[in-house]
């Protein structure tokens, strides 16, 4: 049941992140941020330390989800729209 409801949280941020425009490494730098305060949390509501291997593995996910935030599309993920109803130009790349 608390899968399905984070699930459909992430799913709808990040629908309407793409309706703002909004990187979606942003967002999910958003909830990573989630496990810095939880840790914090339960250190000062239950008295529990985070040991190296933790705080570690705390760093490693952070900093992948940055990293995919700041990286650039390449040119495959980008494709061809062809739409003539608009009269727009057919080799308008669009992100997916």
């Amino acid at each position: 049941m608390i899968y399905l409801a984070v699930v459909s949280n992430m799913s709808i941020t990040f629908g309407y992140a793409n309706k703002a425009g909004i990187n979606k490494g942003v967002t999910a730098s958003i909830f990573t941020s989630s496990i810095i305060f939880s840790a914090i949390i339960f250190n000062v509501v239950y008295q529990e330390t985070v040991n190296k291997r933790q705080m570690a593995a705390m760093l490693v996910i952070i900093v992948g989800v940055i990293l995919v935030g700041i990286g650039k599309p390449n040119q495959r993920d980008l494709i061809e729209v062809k739409d003539y109803n608009y009269n727009q130009n057919p080799k308008t790349p669009i992100q997916i």
